[in-house]
């Protein structure tokens, strides 16, 4: 897939997007077409900037691709490669599924992921295994426990 193929999908997507909140359990709305980049490849696309939101991405080739700034809100990232991928400011808020930047770790701490209303991974990235613990727990504390304090 090419990024005007891409981006021509982000097209009709966005009119789902924009229609009316209530859909049925298939996801149809009255306009438009939700995007499915599944089993896609999108490998080494610059795709800056982009929504993704809601959209399928299972199994999604996005190795190498410049993603920084774009918006995953709600999308089913099961299986999505992204190795060597560009995510700094990227948005994976209710994202589906591990984002997998770099084989060595579940997440790259050298990028800028937006979870929620705190930035939790803007780090360097030869932090050792203290330094990712202490991001765990502070990623289970502002995730899971204060919000159900509020």
């Amino acid at each position: 897939m090419n990024k005007q193929e891409v981006l021509d999908m982000l097209s009709d997507h966005e009119d789902w997007l924009q229609c009316h909140p209530q859909r049925d359990y298939f996801g149809a709305r009255e306009h438009g077409f939700r995007a499915d980049f599944s089993q896609e490849d999108l490998s080494r696309l610059d795709l800056r900037g982009l929504n993704f939101t809601e959209a399928e991405m299972y199994d999604c080739n996005l190795a190498g691709a410049d993603l920084r700034g774009s918006i995953f809100v709600g999308t089913d990232l099961s299986g999505a490669n992204f190795t060597g991928a560009r995510v700094e400011g990227a948005n994976f808020i209710n994202a589906i599924g591990d984002i997998i930047v770099d084989k060595r770790d579940r997440m790259n701490y050298n990028t800028y992921i937006t979870t929620g209303e705190y930035n939790m991974f803007d780090l360097n990235a030869n932090l050792k295994s203290l330094g990712y613990l202490a991001l765990f727990l502070l990623t289970v504390l502002f995730t899971c426990v204060l919000p159900a304090l509020i």
